[in-house]
């Protein structure tokens, strides 16, 4: 019954060891960070509340919002039904 903690950039999150879609949806979610990171080209477009980036990584689009001071609002995976929403910076 062990548990695996996955740290990356400032996160955070305690998964336990019979999470493997888990594990596969975190790391399609850091993908998709890190390929903002490394592709200042990507699609992006201003909102009233901040920038909103679009892009695909492994034939998988991503949707990922950042508020107006440039931190992190949410990472939407369509394809695989998943959103994270980051709700507090501590």
């Amino acid at each position: 019954n062990g548990e695996v903690v996955v740290k990356y950039k400032g996160f955070s999150v305690n998964l336990p060891n019979s999470s493997v879609p888990m594990k596969t949806l975190l790391s399609q979610i850091f993908e998709a960070v890190d390929n903002i990171a490394n592709n200042p080209d990507a699609k992006s477009s201003k909102t009233e509340n901040g920038i909103v980036v679009e892009g695909e990584v492994n034939d998988c689009g991503y949707i990922i919002t950042f508020d107006k001071d440039g931190k992190l609002l949410s990472v939407n995976i369509p394809t695989k039904k998943l959103t994270v929403t980051v709700e507090s910076y501590n």
